[in-house]
């Protein structure tokens, strides 16, 4: 008989101030079904978030209206996630936002969903996403931003559970800027990585690293002053589908290494 067990924490809030979120499940192992949910909604300036959820079928939402997002520190507010089946999803409106998505597999097979849109000046987001379990898995990542300052960086990882090299079976990582002075770093390791950057505005750029066979890359860039580094090792000529640039402007053409 299976045991199932429901966390759910819905919570508003409005004006400044830190909130915290916490859904600890038990490790109990009579628990095979387990359900948390976590929803926060924040309205002001100077909102400090961080949820932190462990267990199965996890779910975090946040939507934040306003300015100077951020953790007390200076550091971004923070979704860490810990299971399987992990979703993720940030929305921000307002200036100097920072955001920090961590997701991790563990206690079976797993699919990690990891969202961040951002509306306003001088934003960063960050998705770290690792998966170390057995098929299937995958990582999928999302981020858009819309303004001007704004950085992003997405990083995944699947890996061999015997302690391996990194043999995963699916990376997807999107990252959308409309803007100025805009920034993209992804990195991948694993099989099956895919990446999509498109940044419209100017003086764009960024790195895209990708580890393993069955990689492919798009990245278009419209406007000026943009450039980019990418990098595929570990892919084999039959087993890659390729790079697609598409640019428009002036700029610098990206290398590329193989």
């Amino acid at each position: 008989m299976k045991t199932a067990l429901a966390i759910c924490a819905a919570v508003s809030a409005i004006g400044a101030g830190t909130l915290s979120a916490s859904a600890q499940l038990a490790t109990d192992t009579a628990i095979l079904n387990a359900d948390s949910l976590v929803a926060i909604s924040h309205k002001g300036y100077d909102n400090s978030t961080v949820v932190t959820q462990s267990g199965e079928d996890l779910s975090a939402t946040i939507d934040i209206l306003g300015s100077q997002n951020s953790a007390p520190d200076g550091s971004a507010n923070t979704i860490t996630q810990s299971g399987s089946d992990s979703t993720a999803e940030v929305t921000i409106v307002g200036d100097f936002n920072e955001f920090s998505i961590s997701q991790s597999g563990a206690n079976g097979p797993a699919q990690n969903d990891a969202t961040i849109e951002i509306y306003g000046t001088g934003n960063r987001a960050q998705i770290s996403q690792l998966n170390d379990l057995s098929t299937p898995y995958a990582n999928s990542a999302y981020i858009l931003q819309a303004g001007s300052l704004n950085s992003a960086s997405i990083s995944q990882t699947v890996s061999d559970p015997g302690g391996g090299a990194a043999y995963g079976t699916s990376n997807q990582a999107s990252i959308f800027q409309n803007g100025v002075e805009n920034f993209a770093e992804v990195t991948q390791n694993g099989t099956g990585n895919e990446v999509l950057i498109d940044q419209n505005g100017n003086n764009n750029s960024g790195a895209i690293t990708q580890m393993g066979a069955g990689s492919s890359l798009k990245l278009t860039q419209l406007g000026d002053n943009y450039s980019y580094v990418m990098s595929q090792t570990g892919c084999l000529v039959s087993s890659c589908p390729g790079i697609e640039v598409i640019q428009g402007g002036a700029g610098t053409p990206p290398p590329v290494t193989n």
